[in-house]
Protein backbone atom coordinates (compact mmCIF):
# COMPACT_ATOMS: atom_id res chain seq x y z
CA UNK A 1 0.00 0.00 0.00
CA UNK A 2 1.16 3.35 -0.93
CA UNK A 3 0.25 6.49 1.05
CA UNK A 4 1.29 9.97 0.29
CA UNK A 5 -0.91 13.22 1.38
CA UNK A 6 1.34 17.17 2.26
CA UNK A 7 3.72 15.36 4.46
CA UNK A 8 5.18 12.87 1.96
CA UNK A 9 4.91 9.51 0.49
CA UNK A 10 5.09 5.97 1.95
CA UNK A 11 5.19 2.56 1.37
CA UNK A 12 3.66 0.45 3.78
CA UNK A 13 5.32 -2.80 4.38
CA UNK A 14 3.51 -6.04 3.77
CA UNK A 15 3.40 -8.64 6.80
CA UNK A 16 5.65 -11.15 5.12
CA UNK A 17 8.19 -8.37 5.47
CA UNK A 18 8.65 -7.99 9.03
CA UNK A 19 11.19 -10.81 11.17
CA UNK A 20 9.12 -12.71 13.54
CA UNK A 21 9.80 -10.90 16.51
CA UNK A 22 9.33 -7.05 14.74
CA UNK A 23 6.00 -8.65 13.64
CA UNK A 24 4.75 -10.10 17.68
CA UNK A 25 5.86 -6.42 18.83
CA UNK A 26 3.01 -4.77 16.03
CA UNK A 27 0.44 -7.46 17.17
CA UNK A 28 1.11 -6.01 20.93
CA UNK A 29 1.04 -2.53 19.12
CA UNK A 30 -2.64 -3.06 17.43
CA UNK A 31 -3.89 -5.02 20.23
CA UNK A 32 -3.14 -2.15 22.56
CA UNK A 33 -4.71 0.08 20.26
CA UNK A 34 -1.86 2.09 19.35
CA UNK A 35 -2.55 2.32 15.81
CA UNK A 36 -0.95 5.31 14.98
CA UNK A 37 2.53 3.66 16.46
CA UNK A 38 1.18 1.00 14.51
CA UNK A 39 1.01 2.88 11.15
CA UNK A 40 4.30 4.51 11.96
CA UNK A 41 6.49 1.16 12.45
CA UNK A 42 4.87 -0.11 9.34
CA UNK A 43 5.75 2.35 6.85
CA UNK A 44 8.98 3.55 4.95
CA UNK A 45 9.01 7.10 3.47
CA UNK A 46 9.59 7.60 0.12
CA UNK A 47 9.73 10.80 -0.30
CA UNK A 48 9.40 14.08 1.60
CA UNK A 49 6.68 15.59 -1.12
CA UNK A 50 3.53 14.31 -2.35
CA UNK A 51 3.91 12.15 -5.21
CA UNK A 52 1.45 12.49 -7.60
CA UNK A 53 1.10 12.00 -11.71
CA UNK A 54 0.71 15.05 -13.97
CA UNK A 55 -3.27 15.66 -14.20
CA UNK A 56 -3.32 16.30 -17.57
CA UNK A 57 -5.75 14.02 -19.86
CA UNK A 58 -2.32 11.95 -21.26
CA UNK A 59 -2.09 10.44 -17.60
CA UNK A 60 -5.32 11.32 -15.68
CA UNK A 61 -9.17 10.91 -16.00
CA UNK A 62 -10.44 14.54 -16.83
CA UNK A 63 -13.37 14.19 -13.95
CA UNK A 64 -10.26 14.27 -11.28
CA UNK A 65 -8.27 17.69 -12.27
CA UNK A 66 -10.50 19.62 -10.01
CA UNK A 67 -10.19 18.25 -6.96
CA UNK A 68 -7.07 15.59 -6.95
CA UNK A 69 -4.55 16.23 -4.70
CA UNK A 70 -6.19 19.27 -2.94
CA UNK A 71 -4.20 20.38 0.38
CA UNK A 72 -5.09 18.64 3.46
CA UNK A 73 -6.13 15.44 1.60
CA UNK A 74 -4.26 11.86 2.23
CA UNK A 75 -4.69 9.50 -0.66
CA UNK A 76 -3.65 5.62 -0.58
CA UNK A 77 -3.00 3.42 -3.21
CA UNK A 78 -3.32 -0.46 -2.92
CA UNK A 79 -0.14 -2.32 -4.44
CA UNK A 80 -1.53 -5.94 -5.76
CA UNK A 81 -0.21 -8.47 -7.81
CA UNK A 82 -1.36 -8.73 -10.96
CA UNK A 83 -0.84 -11.95 -12.40
CA UNK A 84 -4.26 -14.01 -11.92
CA UNK A 85 -6.13 -10.72 -13.20
CA UNK A 86 -3.93 -10.51 -16.18
CA UNK A 87 -4.90 -13.70 -16.78
CA UNK A 88 -8.67 -13.60 -16.71
CA UNK A 89 -8.59 -10.39 -18.72
CA UNK A 90 -6.58 -12.21 -21.80
CA UNK A 91 -9.01 -15.64 -21.27
CA UNK A 92 -12.13 -13.32 -21.57
CA UNK A 93 -10.26 -11.28 -24.23
CA UNK A 94 -9.73 -14.09 -26.49
CA UNK A 95 -12.74 -16.16 -25.66
CA UNK A 96 -15.94 -16.32 -27.75
CA UNK A 97 -17.60 -13.68 -26.35
CA UNK A 98 -14.90 -10.84 -27.51
CA UNK A 99 -13.72 -12.83 -30.45
CA UNK A 100 -10.25 -11.41 -30.01
CA UNK A 101 -7.47 -13.51 -32.22
CA UNK A 102 -3.63 -12.16 -32.98
CA UNK A 103 -1.09 -13.49 -35.01
CA UNK A 104 1.54 -13.21 -37.37
CA UNK A 105 1.76 -13.49 -41.13
CA UNK A 106 3.69 -12.34 -44.21
CA UNK A 107 1.17 -9.53 -44.95
CA UNK A 108 3.46 -6.62 -41.97
CA UNK A 109 1.57 -5.06 -40.18
CA UNK A 110 -2.15 -4.28 -40.77
CA UNK A 111 -4.45 -2.07 -38.98
CA UNK A 112 -7.05 -3.23 -35.71
CA UNK A 113 -10.78 -2.94 -35.79
CA UNK A 114 -13.49 -5.14 -36.53
CA UNK A 115 -12.61 -7.57 -39.61
CA UNK A 116 -13.60 -11.11 -40.23
CA UNK A 117 -12.32 -13.57 -38.40
CA UNK A 118 -9.47 -15.75 -40.36
CA UNK A 119 -10.30 -19.19 -41.27
CA UNK A 120 -8.92 -22.12 -39.52
CA UNK A 121 -5.58 -22.14 -39.84
CA UNK A 122 -4.76 -18.96 -40.81
CA UNK A 123 -2.49 -16.07 -40.10
CA UNK A 124 -3.09 -12.89 -38.83
CA UNK A 125 -1.61 -9.28 -37.99
CA UNK A 126 -4.95 -8.08 -36.77
CA UNK A 127 -6.54 -8.32 -33.29
CA UNK A 128 -9.63 -9.21 -34.39
CA UNK A 129 -13.22 -8.39 -32.28
CA UNK A 130 -15.38 -8.85 -34.88
CA UNK A 131 -17.17 -12.18 -33.83
CA UNK A 132 -19.46 -10.57 -30.83
CA UNK A 133 -19.30 -7.52 -33.04
CA UNK A 134 -20.94 -8.94 -35.80
CA UNK A 135 -23.39 -11.23 -33.97
CA UNK A 136 -24.60 -7.67 -32.65
CA UNK A 137 -24.94 -5.92 -35.75
CA UNK A 138 -27.01 -8.47 -37.62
Amino acid sequence: MMVTNDSGTWLLKRPQDFAPAEFLELVSLARKGAFTDLYKRTRIQLSANRTAPPLDPGHNFSINRWSLYAPGTTYSLPIIETTALTINALLELFGEDMGCSCGTSGRGSVPQGLVALPAAGADTCTTNRATSAQRRFK
